[in-house]
């Protein structure tokens, strides 16, 4: 079969990373290629609106921010888009994605300075179990053509990539077979080294509790020597996003299930723990657009700070640090247990609330006695989806001083912006932009919103309850 090859000149960037094309009804989409370069490339795919393309090569002068491409599956896993730019053009790109959702504010896009020394690398991996070409057990990331195998991946550090040698292998060892193939249970592993320390921990996930589990983390565990613990997830029904669902029944392996990261502020230091599936950062980078998040929301004493999507509690804790009491609320219960474990370690005045299936933080009992009334700071983390129509009703029943949304997906922070400021009495401050993500076009938002109304709250705020 011939492959459609031709020659394109990219107009603007698409959120992913990719350079596109507008045509009559159909966007042509270039992976590996830059706006304004005249480039050859070839179709990966075709559909009825879109058709993705691949650079394959110049057909001018190359961009000035082209550079070569130092991982040889970067095509294949299709991760790392912005891999083939420098360091100062994938900036260029990602404020160009942003400012390009954030057109029509009022406020430009405001850059977050220079990214910190060691903040390109990775201390986060998902990895997926398939198959390969030729049928054998594969452990590698979701890419553009399956499974890809990236034992030598540029991006991550030295230990990860230790272990992901060490865990395809053992997989093979102990005869794990992927979800897809008979008898198959083994969805992947999640793994997390430290930002501040040396240790990393691993998640594995199945769909069903299986006998084997132990002496594949025995395995790892005898061979990484920084893997200080192994836990398995297993649920009957495959996620969506990710490798572990919210509610999955959990196992202790060996060793123990997280590992401490130690953040200092202007309070002091302040020591959290994380599980390797729990929502938390895999660049340090990401870590600081949260921490400038708390300072953004300018809370003291006496206010009514709440954290929305808290995740394992590092904001909250902040939070309280500075009013002496803050409010966590969360979907996700193994996240929120080790949050309230580093509260009573930090003998931190902070609640931490867990929403069941279907529950909503609008009519959720401890919310309401807690918030309403109270005229509240709110820190929002609204993901890569955005928020929820019950989420964004929040805003409009708290009246809130201030709100601070934080998010990765350009186009949904832009739009709960919108929602927001639609439902009066908020004012937009300002938008900010961190690099987050290495060689993607990924980064972390802020957007901060202010009340235009003076009116005082009717009640006072909460009483500051130790964490036991």
């Amino acid at each position: 079969m011939q492959r459609k090859e031709f020659v394109v000149t990219p107009e603007a960037w698409l959120s992913r990373g990719e350079a596109s094309v507008a045509g009559e009804g159909v966007q042509l989409s270039v992976f590996g290629g830059i706006p304004g370069e005249r480039a050859r490339v070839r179709v990966i795919s075709e559909r009825p609106h879109q058709v993705r393309s691949r650079w394959i090569g110049p057909a001018g002068p190359r961009h000035p921010d082209r550079v070569p491409v130092a991982c040889d599956r970067w095509a294949s896993c299709g991760r790392c888009s912005l891999l083939h730019l420098s360091p100062e053009g994938a900036r260029g790109a990602r404020q160009a994605i942003w400012g390009s959702a954030f057109a029509g504010a009022p406020v430009p896009v405001a850059g977050a300075g220079a990214p910190l020394p060691g903040s390109d690398v990775l201390h986060a991996l998902t990895l997926v179990a398939g198959r390969s070409d030729i049928g054998r057990a594969r452990l590698g990331v979701e890419g553009m053509t399956g499974v890809v195998a990236i034992p030598e991946c540029p991006v991550v550090i030295p230990a990860l990539r230790a272990l992901m040698g060490t865990a395809a292998h053992a997989m093979i060892a102990q005869r794990l077979r992927p979800v897809g193939t008979p008898g198959g249970s083994f969805l992947g592993l999640a793994a997390r080294a430290a930002l501040t320390g040396p240790d990393m921990v691993a998640t594995l996930a199945f769909t069903r509790a299986v006998p084997f589990a132990r002496a594949y983390a025995e395995a790892l565990i005898a061979e990484v020597p920084q893997l200080a613990g192994v836990v398995a997830h297993w649920s009957e029904s495959r996620p969506a996003r990710g490798l572990v669902p919210p509610g999955a029944e959990v196992s202790v392996l060996e060793g123990r299930p997280w590992l401490e990261e130690t953040v200092g502020d202007a309070a002091g230091t302040l020591r959290v723990r994380v599980g390797a599936a729990d929502p938390w950062h895999a660049t340090r980078g990401a870590l600081d657009a949260h921490l400038a998040a708390v300072e953004a929301l300018g809370v003291g004493p006496g206010d009514t700070p709440v954290d929305l999507g808290c995740g394992v509690g590092l904001r909250t804790l902040l939070l309280a640090r500075r009013a002496g009491w803050a409010l966590g609320i969360d979907h996700e219960t193994h996240g929120l247990a080790r949050a309230r474990a580093s509260a009573t370690a930090d003998g931190s005045r902070a609640l931490f609330l867990g929403l069941g299936e279907g529950e909503s933080a609008v009519t959720h009992p401890e919310v309401v006695s807690r918030v309403e009334g109270r005229r509240p700071h709110v820190l929002l983390d609204t993901g890569t989806r955005g928020l929820d129509p019950d989420t964004r009703a929040l805003l409009r029943r708290w009246n809130p001083r201030r709100v601070v949304l934080i998010g990765t997906n350009p186009r949904a922070l832009a739009n709960d912006a919108a929602a927001a400021l639609e439902g009066g009495g908020l004012k937009l401050a300002g938008v900010a932009l961190h690099d987050a993500d290495p060689h993607t076009p990924h980064g972390v938002g802020r957007v901060v919103l202010e009340s235009t109304d003076a009116t005082a709250a009717t009640r006072r705020a909460p009483r500051r309850t130790l964490v036991r």
